[in-house]
């Protein structure tokens, strides 16, 4: 799983091969997301 940003693309996610939009709003909040997905990968939901 990675989120990320780079010239070209806005922000996104990449987990499980595929990319999705992500809609960044701050730190905090990136990181309570992140935080929240590994979770629920290692939960096995995601």
């Amino acid at each position: 799983m990675l989120y990320d940003v780079h010239r070209g693309k806005s922000h996104h996610r990449h987990l499980r091969g595929k990319e999705a939009s992500y809609k960044f709003a701050d730190e905090d909040k990136l990181l309570d997301d992140f935080l929240r997905d590994v979770a629920r990968i290692v939960e096995g939901k995601l």
